[in-house]
């Protein structure tokens, strides 16, 4: 959560990395885990990638959500 708090904004969105994968990367009903996104632009991932950073954030999540 720390590397997000600390993008600066406004900003230009890099080709590759944190800030990419956080505007580009999708959701999929057939990952099993992280895949190539057919687009070509970052990932998606599976609803196990999900659990997983919901377990590590706990409580914060509803609160990442939101914004």
């Amino acid at each position: 959560m720390d590397d997000i708090k600390r993008i600066t904004r406004p900003t230009d969105v890099p080709d590759y990395g944190l800030l990419n994968d956080l505007l580009w990367s999708d959701p999929s009903e057939t990952a099993l885990d992280w895949e190539d996104n057919e687009r070509g632009v970052s990932y998606c991932f599976g609803k196990a990638v999900i659990n997983e950073f919901l377990a590590k954030v706990g409580g914060q999540a509803f609160e990442v959500l939101w914004y």
